[in-house]
């Protein structure tokens, strides 16, 4: 019987093989070329990274996930310094060998993936006239085996051109093929966590190492200076341009530096930051998403998690298409117990990546197809999530009673999520000027700074209990209380975008809004007045964000039962009926001052849902736009229905980062609205008469006020809200979105 098993399944393969060579189709494959670099032997070991390794097994994860099921033996890696497996180097040769076999492998149809981690940076661009680079020079990613400067041929050597980049696309797209490449590189930027062993590092590699001074100096006479504070690229390297067949995304602007850092935690592997937040978006959707859509959650992300700069870009003719051509993503499997040691910690095959966090709570069913598999057997919390692993322990959850032990291959279900610590956690620093011309900027420990701020900063922790901490590894310092030279500056741990800054001095550490550069303190009491008022909006703001990014995936194993989408169109001026949309792509949405939008809220959820907008400006104020407050106009729209806001006039008293929060909630009997949200303290937000007494609502509290002890909310609640961000960057009227200076 079996015999005849094996020879009718042997004729059916054989019959399909048949049928598709008669029709002359073949079967599309998906390849993948993976680079890391970390090891130059060429150059000082202060420019060794350590991230790129581990950017790579990232991506081969997610790329053999159930998401796009790619077979390992279709996944090129190069990466790291193997002193046994010379081939496996990331070096010039081989990237340009492992290139040209790819192109030959690959076929019309096939989807390619090219991921480039690494140092990027810059030399004098090459006198070819059709090749005309606006800046003056050309980028470079660079390999591990990267050499010195070639005067002959005025070229770094082994490093790869921008231009040759685009030829190895342009021969992929040749053969029809679809290719996605990520960049998690760059090219300038100054460091800004201190020297701590594991402090966040850029990937820019200054060309002062590789390229003569007089080199660059005359790159820069022979063309227009080097993109301006006031301006921002739809592209990069113009890789996408004549190319129908590509999709680039690049972790930063050339002007733009990028990092590398552990995550999710200090003890934790060091990734591309890009790289790492790519593969958390991809990881935690619920459904397919384009290009555009992907990039856009990863800005959503930086913003959530107060990160200013640099500004990831996508480029391409195919932004909305689903990723690697996968429309319908399955349903994200049940979370497994993978060991459980007698008398230890049990281990589970999930992490944050998978949106597990310590704290989180997971029913536990016992194995699939086994008797009762659909009964819980009890629970267990999250102590330590790793990027795609967690430990956890057996936990007493509700009326449940405590299991003592659970099989390997038990199934979990998250039934309450955990946000974890929702203060703010300041650090301080002191930025001094050397004889030759440098700014030192030093990150110090409690009680080290200059005695001004340290009493202002005691002054600041007993007023902000439970909204602000003061963290002194500088890695996990959100934002700094900077000394520099009279003045106290407050710096985000990103640094300031270049937008945002004055065009004084070399030194001058002024930036454009003011709220940020404190006038000379008088005394530390003075002092703490001015950190009190802009850390406690900080923090609001920031926290208001982070949950839109925490509770817009987290916890959801299945499609959100309430969603809703948001949208922005732009208008001519007042005579404009239509308006365009504005979607994102390059840098994003960028507005300026004058320019007339709208925004539109659409219900995309089976139930009416109650809205709430929140404009969050750049200077971290929040501002309800939708219900207006005190009014008594209804915000519940149905599904499917679409509500469009009055237009409305951009103005520039902010520049920057700003964003539009939506905070969707299921209807009920009641209306219910967050505009609240707006008020500096919860006894206001209380005063007008808007209940915060709702699940969301208390944490809202505990995050945006410090108040209360709600940390996360049940997964039943969770599925009955969402929270939304669209953002854009906001410019000065005489800026450009592509011009150079």
């Amino acid at each position: 019987m079996r015999d005849t098993c094996h020879r009718s399944a042997d004729l059916l393969r054989l019959f399909l093989v048949i049928i598709l060579l008669c029709h002359g189709t073949a079967v599309a494959e998906d390849r993948a070329l993976l680079i890391g670099c970390t090891n130059y032997p060429g150059l000082p070991r202060s420019a060794w990274l350590r991230g790129g390794v581990h950017d790579v097994k990232l991506m081969k994860s997610l790329l053999m996930s159930d998401r796009f099921n790619f077979d390992e033996a279709d996944i090129k890696v190069l990466s790291g310094w193997s002193v046994d497996a010379e081939a496996s180097r990331p070096t010039f040769a081989n990237i340009s060998k492992a290139i040209a076999e790819l192109t030959e492998q690959t076929e019309a149809g096939d989807h390619v993936v090219i991921l480039f981690s690494g140092h990027g940076s810059q030399q004098p661009a090459n006198q070819d006239s059709r090749d005309r680079e606006t800046d003056g020079y050309d980028e470079l990613f660079i390999p591990a085996d990267v050499g010195a400067w070639d005067n002959t041929n005025k070229a770094v050597s082994n490093a790869i051109v921008d231009d040759q980049i685009r030829g190895w696309l342009k021969a992929l797209t040749d053969k029809g093929s679809l290719v996605w490449v990520m960049f998690d590189s760059c090219h300038s930027g100054t460091m800004i966590r201190g020297t701590a062993a594991r402090a966040t590092k850029e990937r820019r590699l200054d060309p002062g190492l590789l390229v003569p001074a007089a080199a660059m100096e005359v790159a820069t006479r022979g063309g227009p200076r080097s993109r301006g504070p006031e301006t921002l690229s739809e592209d990069v390297s113009e890789l996408t341009r004549g190319m129908s067949g590509v999709v680039a995304m690049y972790a930063a602007q050339s002007s733009e530096p990028t990092y590398e850092k552990a995550l999710p935690g200090a003890n934790d592997p060091i990734y591309g930051m890009f790289t790492y937040t790519v593969a958390q978006v991809i990881f935690q959707s619920q459904g397919s998403l384009t290009y555009r859509e992907l990039a856009e959650r990863v800005v959503a992300r930086y913003r959530a998690g107060g990160i200013l700069q640099p500004t990831p870009l996508v480029e391409g003719t195919k932004l909305d298409r689903a990723v690697l051509g996968a429309d319908e993503w399955p349903d994200r499997p049940a979370i497994l117990i993978s060991g459980t040691p007698a008398n230890g910690p049990i281990f589970v095959a999930a992490g944050h990546l998978h949106g597990l966090r310590p704290g989180t709570v997971l029913a536990v069913y016992p194995q699939a197809g086994k008797k009762n598999a659909d009964k819980r057997i009890g629970h267990i919390r999250i102590t330590r999530a790793s990027p795609l692993r967690s430990v956890a322990q057996a936990f007493r959850f509700e009326d449940y009673p405590q299991a003592s032990e659970f099989e390997p291959g038990s199934r979990c279900q998250i039934v309450y999520v955990d946000y974890g610590d929702m203060r703010l956690k300041i650090g301080v620093q002191t930025q001094q000027q050397h004889d030759a011309g440098k700014d030192a900027i030093v990150s110090v420990e409690a009680g080290e700074g200059p005695d001004l701020i340290e009493a202002a900063v005691t002054i600041l922790l007993q007023e902000t209990l439970g909204l602000v901490t003061r963290e002194e590894d500088p890695a996990k310092a959100d934002w700094f209380i900077r000394s520099v030279g009279e003045q106290v500056v407050l710096v985000p741990a990103s640094g300031w975008p270049a937008n945002m800054l004055s065009r004084g001095g070399a030194h001058d550490p002024d930036i454009l809004n003011t709220k940020y550069a404190l006038a000379e303190a008088k005394d530390a009491t003075h002092l703490a007045v001015g950190l009190f008022e802009a850390f406690t909006r900080i923090a609001r703001a920031r926290q208001l964000l982070n949950l839109a990014a925490l509770t817009a995936e987290g916890g959801r194993l299945r499609r959100a039962a309430v969603d809703v989408r948001l949208d922005m169109r732009r208008y001519e001026d007042d005579t404009d009926v239509k308006g365009e949309p504005v979607p994102h792509s390059g840098p994003g949405r960028v507005l300026h001052n004058g320019d007339l939008v709208s925004f539109t809220v659409t219900n995309i959820s089976r139930h009416s849902v109650d809205v709430t907008l929140l404009f969050v400006d750049s200077g971290y104020g929040i501002t309800t736009i939708f219900p207006e407050p005190g009014t008594i106009d209804d915000n519940r729209i149905a599904p499917g229905e679409t509500f469009a806001l009055p237009r409305i006039e951009v103005t520039a008293e902010t520049v920057g980062a700003e964003q539009i929060v939506a905070i969707a909630v299921k209807s009920g009997r009641e209306r219910q609205d967050f505009s609240s949200l707006e008020q500096p303290t919860l006894e206001q937000a209380r005063s007008t008469g808007n209940d915060l007494a709702s699940p969301l609502g208390q944490l809202m509290q505990r995050a945006m006020y410090g108040k209360g002890n709600t940390r996360g909310l049940r997964r039943s609640d969770v599925d009955n809200y969402s929270v939304r961000l669209l953002p854009w960057l906001t410019m000065p009227a005489n800026s450009t979105a592509s011009a150079a200076d």
